[in-house]
């Protein structure tokens, strides 16, 4: 918060990244042990995950930029873990295990969206 409200912070640009870079397996797999059932990532060809894009209704230009967003991170390039929580807010940042575990109830089903939002502490 104190880089939202608080001065020292005017014109600065953070990268704020989680303590991990996970793959996409990486995340099926803490899913898994999170939610106590098994979670596997199956890969989509780009080519099926736009046409899904465009079936649901989104315009081309936005199919598109979703294309570009994962090429961009098939490359490795959104892979990078940064001190920026830890610098700025003097705090640890969360695992993507203790998110999985902290929501593992929403995933399994066992709490609504609306539940989720009102859980979200406001500091977050």
């Amino acid at each position: 918060m104190a880089a939202i409200t608080g001065t020292g912070h005017e014109g600065k640009t953070y990268v704020i990244t989680g303590p991990e870079a996970l793959t996409y397996a990486d995340v099926a797999e803490k899913l898994s042990a999170a939610v106590g059932k098994n979670v596997t990532y199956v890969g989509v060809p780009w080519e099926k995950a736009k046409q899904a894009i465009l079936d649901g209704g989104a315009p081309e230009w936005f199919a598109e930029g979703q294309m570009e967003q994962f090429r961009f991170r098939w490359q490795g390039k959104q892979s990078r873990v940064t001190s920026t929580i830890t610098d700025v807010a003097k705090k640890e940042p969360t695992t993507f295990l203790d998110f999985a575990r902290e929501f593992a109830p929403y995933f399994r089903g066992e709490k609504n969206a609306a539940a989720m939002a009102a859980h979200l502490p406001s500091g977050r």
